[in-house]
């Protein structure tokens, strides 16, 4: 669980931790098992999009989120209780997993200041989400936040990757705001915990693929959509609710 001051943390600057899970040979083993199931599912994905009868219902070809559904990994990984406590703590004893993402962020890839488009509209202590990190991960590979920010309206488009940017712009929201690197305090095998709707940014090596976790929770009764197509609604499995259930809890 959180402590007072933990918690009091999470409301104020939209983040807390880092706590450690695993040591190095664990993540090693972690984001092997994950890059395979991470290809079975793209493979699967790929079927069900040529095939209109494929008969596995709950592949969903345009949203990347859903390992949680299909990855007993990503599953095992989410009900862990130094994870778990510790989201309970802040969203409630009511809950389900909504998103699982296994993150693989290649030397190329640039990517871009944003907040999590599904909870736009819930609340400070509504969602919680963990970041895992597993390997390649450093100083420069890893998470970047800004403090604060979670309790903004808005988030302006044109920030892309640029950190003084992002920190501008929400110093002119609120003065009080810090650009917070997890790569400085991060090492494989550690976790934290931030707000979905706190503005944040991947970091990438030069040359090596940075893996990470990402796992979200919410209240079970807030309604998940996927961005792209706001009439579906993004499969969630019930934690500690009585709706035990793989569907989006209404």
């Amino acid at each position: 669980m959180l402590n007072v001051h933990e918690l009091e943390q999470y409301q104020e600057l939209g983040y807390v931790g880092p706590f450690n899970i695993f040591d190095a040979k664990q993540t090693n083993l972690i984001t092997q098992k994950l890059r395979l199931e991470k290809t079975k599912l793209s493979v699967l994905k790929k079927l069900s999009s040529y095939v209109p009868s494929f008969p596995w219902h709950c592949v969903s070809v345009n949203w990347a989120k859903d390992m949680h559904i299909h990855s007993p990994l990503v599953y095992q990984l989410s009900i862990r209780p130094i994870i778990l406590d510790k989201v309970i703590s802040i969203v409630g004893e009511d809950l389900v997993l909504w998103g699982g993402l296994f993150l693989n962020v290649r030397p190329h890839e640039n990517p871009t200041w944003h907040r999590d488009a599904e909870c736009k509209k819930w609340g400070c202590l509504d969602n919680a989400n963990v970041w895992l990190a597993l390997n390649n991960v450093d100083e420069e590979s890893g998470m970047r936040l800004i403090s604060r920010s979670h309790h903004m309206l808005d988030i302006p488009s044109g920030l892309h990757g640029y950190d003084h940017v992002a920190l501008e712009e929400a110093r002119k929201r609120d003065p009080k705001s810090e650009l917070v690197s997890y790569g400085d305090k991060t090492k494989p095998g550690d976790f934290f915990i931030f707000n979905g709707n706190l503005w944040h940014i991947g970091g990438k090596n030069n040359t090596k693929t940075r893996y990470s976790l990402l796992l979200q929770y919410c209240k079970s009764n807030l309604e998940v959509r996927i961005p792209a197509n706001p009439n579906v609604l993004v499969p969630c499995i019930a934690l500690n609710s009585i709706n035990g259930s793989f569907t989006n809890v209404n």
